[in-house]
């Protein structure tokens, strides 16, 4: 009887993670269509109960050119008006010490529905697909809400608060080469 010998060889494959910061975040003010809230140290996000107009925040976030698993967007809420279904798309280029709702890029394809139902709470949308597409480039983000009732806005915190920043996480499998990239640039940790 002849014996059968597997030889297994394990490489050792490290899913890596890293955290990117907005590097532009505002929100697009219907009620007042040519203002310019990129210098905001927060991000309105609702309808207004007066006007019933709508603020609706974009983000970008610079990526990495590696390998992506998964991306995650994450944005703190801290004062909540009402619950709402916030659904992220893809968007277009924009900057935002120039985003006015007058000049906003249009929203595309949805990526993500939750509910916004909590305060002082981190939410979490999968951003995967279009981060994929993306990698190397900016991923560009904008929300809306269909379902989003009168009242005062929903406030997130903006990258001008100081704490509390909207970022991506991505996953990966080249931690190495990542580990070198992230210490050249700002935003990353």
């Amino acid at each position: 009887m002849k014996k059968l010998i597997f030889l297994f060889i394990f490489l050792p494959i490290l899913l890596y993670s890293y955290n990117i910061n907005s590097c532009d975040d505002t929100f697009a003010d219907q009620g007042t269509p040519t203002a310019i809230r990129g210098a905001e140290s927060y991000i309105a996000f609702g309808r207004d109960a007066s006007t019933l107009k709508y603020w609706n925040p974009y983000l970008g976030f610079p990526l990495l050119d590696s390998t992506i698993l998964a991306c995650s967007l994450y944005f703190y809420c801290y004062q909540l008006a009402a619950t709402v279904n916030a659904t992220v798309c893809s968007t277009g280029r924009f900057d935002e010490g120039v985003l006015t709702w007058n000049n906003r890029p249009a929203l595309g394809a949805d990526l993500s529905t939750i509910s916004i139902n909590a305060v002082n709470t981190w939410f979490i949308w999968n951003v995967t697909q279009t981060a994929k597409s993306r990698k190397g480039d900016t991923l560009w983000l904008g929300m809306y809400s269909g379902n989003t009732p009168a009242g005062t806005p929903n406030y997130f915190r903006s990258k001008e608060y100081g704490s509390y920043i909207p970022y991506v996480k991505v996953y990966t499998l080249s931690g190495g080469a990542v580990k070198k990239v992230i210490s050249h640039r700002a935003g990353i940790f």
